[in-house]
């Protein structure tokens, strides 16, 4: 029983690492892909207005490390390594933008009779989150912007917004009629 008990707290330990594991490294890796999709005359463009911020968001400059801007503009405490500075106010009201919740069943069946190639009727069946409309509008607002500022900020948080719904805890809702 006891050695049960200390297996199952390793287990726990470890899988607790590998969710915080998402925090930095998974919108990073996301991005730096993104990076390697773009002309390299893109990526210094792009590089070019995200360094704008580092005085104010240290080691955030590249499109690799700006998609981090998102969850560091949420600190309200320091907390681990994922929250190095406490920023004031703290951005909370954004984490409606960081997710959508697309219904799974649990229990692996098609949802409503609705398979992965019915992605439209599955989006309008979405139980909250707002990322995808937050990604449409600001594709739409980099066609009208004069900002150089707004364009900064809303590339940082296309760049997380696009890494979060790349996250599996980011993009489903699992349903069961047991609750």
């Amino acid at each position: 029983m006891k050695l049960t008990c200390i297996g199952s707290l390793v287990l726990l330990a470890a899988a607790a690492q590998s969710v915080h594991g998402w925090w930095d490294n998974g919108h990073m890796l996301v991005s730096e892909i993104a990076t390697q999709s773009l002309a390299p005359s893109d990526v210094t463009t792009l590089n070019a207005l995200l360094s704008k911020y580092d005085r104010d968001f240290p080691n955030t400059g590249t499109v690799t490390t700006a998609s981090i801007w998102g969850d560091l503009i949420k600190c309200s405490s320091v907390v681990s390594t994922y929250c190095p500075s406490v920023t004031t106010p703290a951005l909370n009201m954004l984490d409606e933008w960081h997710y959508v919740n697309l219904p799974v069943n649990v229990n692996g069946t098609d949802y409503k009779n609705l398979t992965s190639s019915d992605g439209t009727k599955l989006i309008k069946e979405a139980q909250g989150g707002q990322a995808l409309d937050f990604l449409t509008k600001t594709f739409t607002m980099f066609g009208k912007t004069q900002s150089a500022h707004a364009a900064n900020w809303a590339l940082r948080m296309l760049l997380h917004v696009f890494g979060d719904i790349a996250n599996p805890m980011h993009n489903v809702a699992g349903m069961t009629s047991l609750f």
